[in-house]
């Protein structure tokens, strides 16, 4: 039988920078000590959230929200292009 956890405060359900939601799973794993997250997947980095971002760490990784072409970055997921690029 698993053990369910006590869950974060029910308003920390959504992720502190960009408001998406957010699992308990991935704030007990990733976020702060008090189960909130600060970053998550669709605003940041898998690459900066390993290091500690969706925690509150500074992390020496550059910030997809500040540096174009670095994947991750809510900027970057714009309107896909469905017709093959023949719309001009």
């Amino acid at each position: 039988m698993a053990l369910q956890l006590p869950d974060a405060d029910g308003d920390c359900r959504t992720c502190e920078f960009c408001d998406a939601h957010v699992t308990p799973e991935f704030r007990r794993s990733y976020g702060t000590a008090d189960r909130r997250a600060l970053r998550c997947p669709e605003c940041d980095s898998w690459a900066r959230i390993m290091r500690g971002s969706a925690a509150g760490k500074d992390v020496d990784h550059p910030d997809p929200q500040k540096h174009d072409g670095r994947n991750g970055g809510v900027e970057l997921r714009g309107p896909k292009v469905t017709d093959g690029g023949l719309s001009r």
